[in-house]
């Protein structure tokens, strides 16, 4: 017949694992209980290293990012990517927080500053309850400054992104042209303007052509 088991003891006839019990013991090495072991191993388990810093964290003076959704609609119907065919490299956009947002309870909204929105802060900079995130620290008073650095895509078939620069004081350059300019017309797709040209120019060729031999004929 087997002995009963050896329990670490952690009070009047209370066992680490929580049975009640006289064959108790503080001596670790004489445990017996396999309940108890474990506790023994996880009480032993050497502390977890710190989390190391993040790079998108905002602990620099300012840090770039990129706008993230820009190709959804508005809860007011109205298209974000048609909003951003109006914006201007160098404008001043606001940040708001949307802690009741269904899908991520540290969404961060970026509007301009009559309110039309552009999209959302990316998930991995905002990090909803994260001490290192954005929104962690805009719910603790923090306020951060955020305008467009560059305004991408665009072209036939392809979206518009936007990146932003985002600061807790005063941008240290300006970028051009000021949200104050005119206009602002995004850039087309990159080879655009030479190679959309000459296929322009093809076609047209081919229907002078087809015009020709119809008249002809």
């Amino acid at each position: 017949m087997s002995s009963p088991a050896v329990h670490l003891r952690r009070g009047d006839l209370l066992s680490a694992c929580g049975h009640k019990t006289q064959n108790l013991t503080t001596d670790q090495s004489a445990v017996t209980c396999r309940s108890c072991l474990k506790q023994i191993e996880i009480a032993n388990r050497p502390p977890l290293p710190s989390k190391p810093a993040v790079e998108s964290a905002p602990t620099p003076h300012s840090f770039h990012t990129k706008i993230a959704g820009v190709t959804h609609r508005n809860e007011d119907h109205s298209r974000r990517q048609e909003i951003i065919r109006k914006c201007n490299v160098g404008e001043r956009l606001k940040l708001e927080r949307d802690p009741d947002n269904q899908f991520d309870c540290g969404a961060i909204k970026v509007l301009r500053l009559n309110g039309e929105q552009l999209g959302y802060i990316p998930e991995h900079v905002s990090r909803g309850r994260d001490p290192s995130g954005l929104s962690d620290r805009m719910d603790d008073g923090e306020e951060y400054q955020c305008r467009i650095s560059d305004i991408t895509g665009g072209g036939p078939g392809l979206s518009y992104g936007v990146n932003l620069e985002i600061g807790n004081g005063d941008f240290e350059s300006d970028i051009w042209p000021h949200s104050n300019s005119s206009s602002y017309s995004p850039q087309p797709y990159p080879g655009w303007n030479s190679a959309g040209i000459w296929l322009a120019f093809l076609a047209a060729i081919i229907l002078a052509a087809a015009f020709a031999i119809a008249t002809i004929r």
